[in-house]
């Protein structure tokens, strides 16, 4: 399943915690591969988000992490694309 999402620069909601909701409630629901990418527009878009986040527990162990693609449009050529 391929999951895609658009952002500018503004969220009311950090992306990080917008993508957890969406991979997990789409990874419950459909039980599939699942594959998400952020498509960042306008400069400076995503400019700090790695798409790699986690929730540190106990003994340094994460017991949540989730990973999801970012693609700066701002910063890709049409060749790339």
């Amino acid at each position: 399943m391929l999951h895609i999402e658009f952002q500018g620069r503004r969220s009311h909601q950090p992306m990080s915690w917008r993508m957890l909701e969406y991979v997990s409630r789409l990874a419950v629901t459909y039980r599939l591969p699942l594959w998400s990418v952020v498509f960042y527009v306008g400069a400076g878009a995503g400019v700090d988000n790695t798409g790699r986040h986690e929730i540190q527990g106990l003994a340094a162990v994460a017991p949540l992490a989730w990973h999801y693609q970012v693609v700066r449009l701002w910063q890709t050529s049409a060749e790339e694309l």
